[in-house]
């Protein structure tokens, strides 16, 4: 699981990423907004611990903003104001779970292991896709993917804000960037999308981008 703490509090911020870090956890962290943004494009989280007072854009704001973007993104609210309109204030705006501060390391690490279970062993509704055996899953529904197929979901999936460039999955599949490799790689997204639609995922499952590629609009676990 990826983590990514939002803390301008230098200390306490490297405390936390260290502690998370010797629990297993791969862990980033940002000082304010702008940094949090930098990684966000650089790679994939599953979880966000988010502090609410921070300088420039603060913590409302940014976990109404990443609901947006990334519905599925965990989030963590960290913040001193304990009144029941701050934390009802702070559950609207997005935060799953809202920390009083201050928050131990110990009890952050509880929080997050508590998401984990649930992160590890989703819900049967849930779309689940196994890499080695090239089926998409939900419930008792199975769909079998192409090997293509496979390669584009997994890469997606991994992507930052699973959204990748049209060169990036031209890569992905092998083919060259020409009028017959954009032509092919057409086609498997057209299938691609009718598979997920298939397996129970609402449409369009992948959308395209202008002038930056295709996005992924939908949450699988991606089987070990």
């Amino acid at each position: 699981m990826k983590i990514l703490i939002v803390e301008d509090h230098q200390a306490l911020r490297e405390v936390m990423v260290e502690h998370l870090e010797s629990q297993g956890y791969r862990v980033a962290g940002a000082a304010h907004a702008d940094e949090m943004d930098t990684l966000l494009l650089q790679d994939k989280f599953d979880l966000l611990v988010l502090d609410l007072q921070l300088p420039g854009e603060n913590g409302i704001s940014i976990a109404q903003r990443l609901k947006r973007s990334q519905p599925g993104l965990y989030i963590i609210m960290m913040t001193a104001r304990t009144s029941e309109a701050d934390q009802v204030k702070g559950y609207m705006s997005g935060a799953d779970v809202y920390l009083s501060k201050p928050t131990t390391p110990e009890l952050l690490a509880a929080a997050i292991q508590s998401f984990s279970r649930r992160w590890m062993q989703p819900s049967a509704g849930s779309i689940h896709f196994d890499p080695v055996r090239l089926v998409l899953l939900r419930g008792d529904v199975q769909v079998e993917l192409t090997k293509q197929e496979a390669l584009i979901l997994k890469a997606l999936l991994e992507a930052p804000g699973q959204m990748l460039a049209h060169t990036r999955l031209l890569d992905v599949v092998n083919k060259n960037f020409s009028a017959q490799g954009k032509s092919n790689l057409e086609v498997h997204m057209t299938r691609l999308r009718k598979k997920l639609s298939e397996a129970g995922v609402a449409a369009p499952a992948i959308k395209v981008v202008r002038n930056k590629g295709y996005q992924l609009v939908c949450e699988a676990i991606v089987m070990a």
